[in-house]
């Protein structure tokens, strides 16, 4: 069978740019933001999705309230928003396999939330003068993983909410096949108790035949370990195009006790660079042996890690909090 026209990169791959939000994290977690931005010029191009050029004019003084060099300069893009969980409602670009330096802007419907964040993919393809195209499926984009070569990875979230407004199983899954160049969907549990459903808070893909998949002890969570247990033995009977399977690889999962969940896979892949989460609250030997983990994966790759102790209590953590725009020819 011929190739599919379309493919969404994997995480891993080259970037043009990473996309953050200003709403609340520049407000809220200042010092946050800061980081993000400074280590992140060194490897990627940033831009920032804002309400008018007035909070251009914020960012700068944060910046330079909190030491960044005055040389980083991130590029503003008027896209009004909400909140800051861009990663769900930003855009999830295609690459056309005919024309590559063409990509597509796919618009999911984004529920119930505020329309403003609906509106992100639309206005940032306007601003970068890309073409949109909206797909009919309810769609956050931290509940949709990709390989880049035909794999697609969600959690029953994505198709039981869209199951509820009509649509059947095999069409949900017919329809990211189509819109997204995939050869196949592997459907995963979400956590049980984690209020998201999203498979990034549980995996992520290092290199279009490795994954890594969290892992509870079943001291910390019983439920939770076996249910990882089964998604990573899933993820172990997927085939690449050549027939090799997917390496799985398992990674520490933060204690969840106090109703915090402490992912090591909601991280940010910057060309050279990965961001990972890491907790106040964290066993230090977990998080050691986390960024361990993801150091002996990715031996090439700088791995920093991200104090996100303030930003976890409200469901998210890096992956949740950018988007990106992959390297065209």
């Amino acid at each position: 069978a011929a190739a599919p026209r379309w493919r969404l990169p994997g995480d891993f791959e080259r970037k043009r740019a990473v996309l953050l939000p200003t709403t609340d994290l520049l407000s809220s977690h200042p010092g946050l933001f800061a980081e993000l931005v400074g280590q992140l010029d060194r490897y990627v191009h940033v831009m920032l999705a804002t309400e008018t050029q007035s909070v251009c004019r914020v960012v700068d003084r944060v910046l330079d309230a909190e030491g960044v060099p005055k040389d980083v300069v991130p590029t503003c893009l008027d896209a009004r928003h909400q909140t800051m969980w861009m990663r769900d409602y930003g855009p999830l670009v295609t690459l056309d396999r005919r024309r590559p330096g063409r990509p597509l802007f796919v618009d999911a419907y984004y529920g119930d939330s505020p329309s403003l964040d609906d509106d992100v993919p639309m206005r940032l393809a306007k601003a970068l003068h890309r073409r949109h195209y909206t797909v009919a499926l309810l769609l956050e984009g931290g509940n949709l993983l990709s390989n880049g070569v035909g794999l697609l990875v969600t959690t029953r979230q994505l198709v039981e909410r869209n199951v509820a407004e009509g649509l059947s199983e095999q069409r949900v899954l017919a329809r990211l096949r189509r819109t997204f160049g995939a050869g196949r969907v592997a459907v995963l549990e979400p956590l049980s108790g984690e209020p998201t459903g999203h498979v990034d808070m549980f995996a992520a893909f290092a290199a279009p035949d490795v994954v890594l998949v969290g892992s509870f002890t079943p001291e910390q969570d019983p439920d939770n370990s076996a249910l990882l247990d089964r998604n990573a033995a899933q993820l172990r009977r997927q085939r690449l195009p050549d027939g090799r399977p997917l390496r799985v690889v398992r990674i520490p999962m933060g204690n969840n006790i106090d109703g915090v969940w402490r992912s090591y896979t909601n991280v940010l892949f910057a060309n050279g660079l990965l961001l990972v989460p890491t907790y106040r609250k964290a066993k230090p030997a977990v998080q050691r042996r986390a960024l361990a983990t993801w150091r002996a994966t990715l031996p090439r790759w700088r791995v920093s890690g991200v104090d996100v102790s303030r930003l976890a209590p409200m469901g998210g953590t890096l992956h949740c909090i950018s988007s990106s725009l992959p390297r065209t020819p």
